[in-house]
Parts: C-alpha cells; structure tokens; sequence
C-alpha cells in the first residue's frame, strides 16, 4: 500500500471514507429514529446521487425498518420523511398516489420533490380530518 493510498478497513471491504460516511448515516438514523413516538408514516428513498422509487409505509421503530429496507437494496438509503400517523393516513397516502405506484409500497417520484408533495398531501389529509403530526 502506498502513502497516498487510503487506510483501507479490509474486514468491511471499504475506505475510511466509505466508513465514516457509513458511521454519520447511522447516526442520522438513530437520531430519525429519535423522533419517533408511537407510530409512524415514512418516506425513505435512496440518497443523492442514486435515484429510484420511494417507499411510502408505517412502523413503530423507523431505525429497524431502515435498516431492514437497507438490508435488501442496492443502494443506500434514508429517511426522507416521516409523520405521526397510523395506517388510515398511509392508505390515504397510498391512494393519494396511486397513479405513481410501481410495485407494493414503492412509488416513482422521479424528477420531482417527493417530500415536498408529500407534506402536501399531509397536510391536506390532517386538514380533513386525520390526525397525526409532522416531524
């Protein structure tokens, strides 16, 4: 290995880099997950510069379910979004934007602002009865 070369962390099979660009996307997991309180909507999506569909779902533990959708991706993940919220307001969302649905829970925000419309369309679900609160 040359000086200039990177200290690579064989075992994991990446640069330091890599490793610490890994360590900083958990602990912004941990700290989405902080968030959480009882029941919650999601938005993850793959990060920047990846593109692809965006999964509108529900979970009691968002840091779990991150891991787990990371777990069965190609690229890396993250949460988008999230709101208090329960499965009444995650068919609203689903219905909502049924016309973007590719596949189960995984909808084609491509070229546009997923968080954007969706905290529309939240807010427009709460505005008209739902309950629930943004974080």
């Amino acid at each position: 290995m040359s000086s200039e070369e990177p200290f690579r962390h064989y075992m994991l099979g990446e640069s330091t880099d890599d490793y610490l660009g890994r360590r900083e996307r958990e602990r912004e997991q941990q700290r989405a997950a902080d968030l959480v309180t009882g029941p919650a909507v999601y938005l993850i999506g793959p990060r920047p510069p990846h593109l692809g569909f965006v999964k509108i779902g529900i979970t009691k533990h968002l840091a779990e379910r991150l891991k787990q959708l990371e777990a069965a991706s190609t690229v890396p993940l993250h949460v988008m979004a999230g709101v208090d919220g329960d499965e009444a307001l995650e068919r609203w969302l689903h219905a909502h934007f049924d016309e973007r649905r590719r596949h189960g829970e995984w909808f084609d925000f491509e070229g546009v602002d997923a968080v954007a419309l969706v905290t529309t369309a939240v807010e427009q679900a709460l505005s008209g009865g739902l309950n629930g609160g943004l974080f």
